[in-house]
């Protein structure tokens, strides 16, 4: 396998695996299909729905459904994406392909210091996926 400098060590560690026969499939982002050896495909699993939040005094607080163009004009803070992972080019082409403002400006301090800043703001919203148990005890 050659190594290209894009592809990050558990995606290599991953492959690997495949290509031995070790495991006869991975569920993952791959973010340059052609890094992937001749004998290794990539196939599109799902789509997992996101959901934004915000809190009780941001614009869009009552809203029940959102499209993308209503989201254009509002700060989208998702802090902490490591630069060239697979969430950043994930929220890099979510941006590109919708016009939107995605801040990623900061670490995560965690889930609880993310709730506060979004229920003390009436500018500041994030993105989670439907499926997350994000404050969930």
């Amino acid at each position: 396998m050659v190594e290209q400098p894009t592809v990050g060590k558990p995606q290599r560690v991953a492959v690997a695996a495949v290509e031995a026969g070790d495991v006869d499939a991975s569920f993952r982002t791959v973010t340059d299909p052609a890094t992937l050896p001749p004998d290794v495909q990539m196939i599109h699993a799902f789509d997992s729905p996101l959901e934004l939040l915000v809190g009780p005094g941001h614009p869009l607080a009552s809203a029940r459904r959102l499209t993308p163009p209503q989201l254009r004009q509002h700060r989208i803070w998702v802090p902490g994406i490591a630069p060239r992972s697979e969430w950043a080019e994930f929220y890099d082409q979510l941006a590109t392909d919708f016009d939107l403002r995605i801040d990623a400006a900061g670490p995560h301090f965690g889930d609880e210091v993310l709730l506060d800043t979004l229920a003390d703001s009436a500018d500041v919203a994030t993105l989670v996926g439907a499926r997350d148990r994000i404050g969930a005890a």
